[in-house]
This record gives structure tokens, sequence and C-alpha cells, in this order.
């Protein structure tokens, strides 16, 4: 695992987790900018486990 991409990821992570808590705060946890933001946040947390474990999927 390239050391640098699982830090860009991360990064990305936490930027996609606040922006979805700004979104619940703004919109409510049932808005749809949350639910999208959340199925994004979910495909990055993917990315991840795949980087951190790529045999198992």
């Amino acid at each position: 695992m390239e050391e640098n991409s699982y830090k860009l990821l991360c990064i990305e992570i936490e930027q996609k987790r606040g922006e979805m808590i700004l979104y619940g705060i703004r919109y409510g946890l049932t808005s749809l900018e949350v639910i999208q933001t959340s199925q994004q946040l979910d495909r990055l947390l993917d990315k991840l486990h795949y980087l951190n474990y790529p045999n198992t999927g």
C-alpha cells in the first residue's frame, strides 16, 4: 500500500465526514444532501478497506 495514497484518502474521508455533518445540521439527517454524502463516504471507506485488506474482496 502506498503511504501517500493512504494519507490522501484519509484526508478525503475526514473532509467528506465533516461535509455530511454540516449538511445534517443544516438540512436534517434525512435530507437528500446527507444521504448522497453518506453514500460517497461509504465508497471512500470501502476504498480504504481495500487498501488495508486487498485480498478480502
